[in-house]
């Protein structure tokens, strides 16, 4: 037996340990175990350690139909309480089953909180076809919110987007028109301030001294000599020469910039075309 004073962060299921009192079969392979354990991370465990099973007094349990290597992670997860053994790309679609058939929610929620985290672009719509498989309503909600990056042309060709119903797709559909919407709406007010910038500089540098004669647009009760809705004002500013500082107009363009970048509109346009 192993000794009391042993560190058991490796969790070495193969002998007994530490008042292990119960024995797990999985492939021939035996995992020394506690009921209570089991019983506090899943009631079906409980119902079968306490009911009127035949593993009430079982001192070896066999479990069909399970792989060694992933009941050996099970094990691992619950008993390090997901500090030693994570979970990962490699193992959380099994975790998932076992955690479903055996009612682990901690597990189901260590799994969760995994996809969430990683959550891509890339991997969103995978992610939600797993979400959506185990219920993992928080996890689909985010995959839709980020799947509303991807171009139509990326879903055209994503066999898993075919798979998803119907009223998904629309909604998925529904999410990448309202980001492009407000992007574009963000993209065109940004632009038209810009534009105002570089009239309205060009009017205080090189036309301060000339007063516009379209008196009707002018009369504001103070008057200036530049307005945008002035159609004279607009033709003399464009007609004029003038050197404008970089500095009046770093704000803006770095907002264009972010935007175009932020929002993945332009880039992600140009690798579904290449």
């Amino acid at each position: 037996m192993q000794s009391d004073t042993q560190d058991h962060q490796s969790f070495d299921f193969s002998s007994p340990w530490h008042f292990s009192d119960v024995v797990l079969i999985v492939e021939d392979t035996k995992f020394h175990v506690h009921k209570s354990t089991l019983s506090m991370w899943s009631p079906v465990f409980e119902r079968m350690f306490t009911s009127e099973f035949a593993e009430r007094t079982a001192e070896e349990i066999p479990l069909p139909g399970k792989h060694v290597n992933e009941v050996e992670v099970l094990l691992k997860l619950i008993y390090s309480y997901g500090k030693v053994q994570t979970v990962s790309d490699e193992n959380y679609h099994f975790l998932l089953e076992l955690a479903e058939e055996y009612q682990m929610e901690k597990v189901r929620a260590f799994c969760s909180e995994y996809l969430s985290y990683n959550i891509q672009e890339s991997n969103s719509i995978h992610y939600y076809k797993i979400a959506d498989r185990f219920n993992l309503k928080d996890v689909m909600i985010l995959c839709i919110e980020e799947a509303r990056y991807r171009t139509s042309l990326i879903m055209e060709d994503d066999q898993e987007f075919e798979e998803l119903r119907p009223e998904v797709k629309l909604e998925i559909c529904i999410e990448r028109i309202k980001e492009l919407e407000r992007t574009l709406n963000e993209y065109a007010k940004t632009c038209s301030s810009l534009v105002e910038k570089v009239y309205k500089e060009v009017a205080d540098s090189a036309l301060a001294a000339i007063e516009c004669d379209n008196h009707p647009v002018h009369r504001t009760g103070s008057r200036e000599p530049f307005k945008m809705s002035c159609k004279c004002c607009r033709r003399r500013v464009q007609n004029v020469d003038c050197v404008i500082q970089y500095s009046v107009l770093r704000e803006m363009l770095k907002k264009l910039f972010d935007l175009e970048h932020s929002n993945r509109i332009a880039r992600r346009a140009k690798n579904s075309i290449d």
